[in-house]
């Protein structure tokens, strides 16, 4: 947890796409280890904070393990809600699928 800290801080200085990117994949990891260390709870203020961002971000390689963690995070807590919020962007198709 320590090591994402300081990539999260050394992150300031890139410019705003690059932080913005390198921001949520720290948030996705810092996820992902407090659901291994039995801390659902916190997953939600780390990731959170960091929706508006990806919703402004192309790269659907960050889209997915954020909400992943974000639906397992809802789900733990209870919260169907929540759930059914994250499922909507995730069903639909990305704008650029070729048929």
């Amino acid at each position: 947890m320590a090591a994402l800290s300081e990539a999260e801080a050394e992150s300031a200085a890139l410019e705003a796409h690059d932080r913005d990117a390198i921001a949520i994949d720290v948030a996705t990891s810092r996820a992902r280890c407090l659901l291994f260390l039995g801390r659902a709870a916190e997953m939600l203020p780390v990731l959170l904070p960091h929706r508006e961002a990806l919703e402004r971000l192309e790269p659907s390689e960050l889209a997915a393990p954020y909400y992943v963690y974000l639906a397992m995070s809802y789900a733990i807590l209870g919260n169907r809600r929540g759930v059914a919020e994250i499922e909507a962007p995730c069903s639909s198709p990305p704008s650029d699928a070729r048929t």
